[in-house]
């Protein structure tokens, strides 16, 4: 997989398991370095995406990413979720992987964006 594939599928993991998933767990999950996950952090963080990290527990996205996740970001305009969503959108973009682009719209629709980005998607 590619680099921004990674990046998608290692939010998509610590979304879905907050505080659970280190650098090991996370290189394990997506069969690359550790040392790789730490580019692809540093990607996400490059890209907006407010990522921390706690010992003896594992990563966390943060400024809205998780606690608000479900609530607060569904329809606000944020700045954060306009981030990470230009993110998700260019790795769905450029993803031939039916698995990978089905994870994708789960989370755009997790964001509350799903329609909006199927028509940009289809473009």
């Amino acid at each position: 997989m590619t680099k921004s594939e990674n990046v998608f599928i290692m939010l998509q993991l610590i979304t879905e398991s907050p505080g659970e998933l280190g650098p090991e767990e996370l290189a394990k999950e997506l069969d690359v370095s550790e040392r790789a996950i730490f580019r692809y952090m540093a990607t996400a963080v490059s890209a907006g995406v407010m990522v921390r990290f706690y010992r003896n527990k594992g990563y966390i996205l943060e400024g809205g990413y998780w606690l608000d996740f479900f609530t607060q970001y569904r329809g606000e305009a944020s700045q954060s979720k306009k981030h990470l969503v230009a993110l998700l959108t260019i790795a769905m973009k450029f993803t031939e992987d039916e698995k990978l682009h089905e994870r994708g719209k789960k989370f755009l629709t997790l964001l509350g964006v799903e329609k909006q980005k199927d028509e940009e998607t289809s473009e």
